[in-house]
């Protein structure tokens, strides 16, 4: 397994992706900003689970706040996570 599995949108941004949301819905958001890794790797691969880590950085101006991760990967999966930001 290689580390290339991310696809670009049409514009040639590239996933993974965020945008700001509602606290408690799962509503499906256009994600809008690429996000920001928290160290040169931020997407590692560990052969011996078969499991991809993805380390991404957030704002402090997110506090209080809540957001979904969008990723879309080169197989045509997407993959949303929501999270809350105390």
């Amino acid at each position: 397994m290689g580390l290339d599995v991310f696809i670009e949108d049409a514009n040639g941004s590239a996933y993974p992706k965020s945008a700001t949301m509602t606290c408690g819905s799962t509503n499906l958001v256009e994600a809008i900003e690429e996000t920001v890794t928290a160290n040169a790797s931020g997407l590692n691969y560990d052969e011996e689970t078969g499991q991809y880590t993805y380390v991404w950085k957030t704002s402090k101006d997110w506090a209080g706040g809540c957001r979904q991760l969008v990723v879309k990967l080169r197989d045509g999966e997407t993959y949303r996570a929501y999270f809350q930001f105390a």
